[in-house]
């Protein structure tokens, strides 16, 4: 196996929580390209559309971090 199939991340963002699961070759309506594999983001949908609008979220705006 050449890297990991599933990537956990959770953090806070403006005291909204998020837990999103990154999966190699699994299908969702966003992805990631993180060292050049494709992951499918899994999470509750309405944060999902959020955090897309965030475009990015600086490592200062987070409060709590674990991957």
């Amino acid at each position: 196996m050449s890297g990991p199939q599933e990537l956990n991340i959770s953090f806070q963002h403006l005291g909204t929580d998020y837990n999103i699961n990154l999966v190699k070759g699994a299908k969702s309506e966003h992805s990631v390209d993180i060292n050049g594999i494709s992951y499918a983001v899994l999470g509750e949908q309405e944060k999902l559309v959020r955090l897309v609008n965030f475009k990015s979220v600086s490592l200062e705006s987070i409060s709590n971090s674990k991957i």
